[in-house]
């Protein structure tokens, strides 16, 4: 219903106006979800269980699904946000590197970020709210489609001026771009 603009309606008859935003949070947990339901398709407690020769497979048509997923979702018609945790990755040695993706799972951790318009890091420090926008060595998946001009941080906090974080990071509010995006 969403993708061709309808509203979504309930079984009961009951109807919803199509959304402006669908959020998928907790993009981690959809990959877990995945690979619980193979695995109890498959009769399995964890996939290790599966015969070496198998796992390959299993673990291709898991990368496959979440990105089928992923892709479906990102090409609605509306807002989509999708949130996941990010995992601090360790070197050869079992060190951190320094290095942070986003926890979706196995090759998705860098492929989802591909596939949205806007890869953001999102954080607080001391009180404030801030978006990472751009790629660096720590966060090497960020950045924003074709707004390569933005500050690498941004400031979302919202302030007594009313500016949402849309606004501070696009530059206008978000029901004007709406209108522009639409004209």
């Amino acid at each position: 219903a969403v993708r061709k603009g309808e509203p979504i309606q309930l079984e009961d008859g009951t109807k919803f106006p199509t959304p402006k935003t669908v959020v998928l949070d907790g993009l981690s947990r959809l990959n877990t979800m995945l690979v619980d339901g193979k695995c109890a398709l498959n009769n399995l407690s964890y996939a290790d269980d599966l015969p070496k020769e198998a796992r390959f497979r299993f673990w291709g048509t898991r990368l496959a699904d979440v990105l089928t997923l992923t892709q479906q979702y990102a090409s609605l018609p509306c807002n989509v946000v999708m949130t996941t945790w990010i995992d601090p990755k360790n070197d050869a040695e079992g060190k951190p590197s320094g290095v942070w993706l986003p926890d979706i799972g196995g090759k998705m951790d860098l492929l989802t970020a591909g596939i949205v318009g806007a890869a953001l890091h999102c954080y607080g420090r001391a009180g404030k709210f801030y978006v990472r926008t751009k790629a660096d060595a720590a966060y090497p998946w960020c950045g924003v489609r074709d707004k390569y001009d933005l500050q690498g941080e941004i400031d979302v906090t919202i302030e007594k001026d009313g500016k949402l974080p849309w606004e501070k990071i696009f530059g206008r509010a978000k029901d004007e771009s709406s209108q522009t995006a639409e004209s």
